[in-house]
């Protein structure tokens, strides 16, 4: 969801005709790939320390990456994190209770698959705009 979004979103910013023209895109392809690493290991993996790093892509290549684009990698990584969280909800929720998962989304423990743990804390509402056309997610995770 995330990478289409940005495949759309980036040569109207940058006002080209093909998002391969953005370096800061095939910086982004690059990320995308790591977290799409084994059917989205990558992407479980940047919810635990497990030393596996979606960063480590760039201290083994020579192309050099600026601190403003890091930081809008680390950007990215957040919003797939997020996104990811929501649509693993939305299954849950579509599915009905499954082993291990409650319905009551408020004060339950949920186990995400592999090892790591959350507890999602909510108030009834989960989403507020912030501003247009952004949404801003009121989930606690400790």
């Amino acid at each position: 969801i995330v990478k289409t979004s940005i495949r759309t979103i980036l040569p109207r910013i940058w006002k080209v005709p093909d998002v391969e023209e953005v370096s800061l895109y095939r910086i982004f392809n690059r990320v995308f790939n790591r977290l799409l690493w084994s059917h989205g290991q990558g992407l479980w993996n940047c919810f635990c320390d497990s030393g596996s790093s979606w960063e480590s892509i760039f201290s083994k290549s020579p192309e050099v990456v600026t601190p403003l684009q890091l930081q809008c990698c680390q950007r990215l990584v957040e919003l797939c994190k997020q996104c990811l969280l929501v649509v693993y909800k939305y299954a849950t929720d579509s599915r009905g209770s499954v082993s291990g998962i409650g319905t009551d989304w408020g004060n339950s423990r949920y186990l995400l698959p592999g090892s790591t743990q959350f507890f999602m804390r909510t108030p009834a509402y989960t989403l507020k705009y912030s501003s247009p056309g952004m949404t801003r997610s009121n989930v606690l995770f400790t």
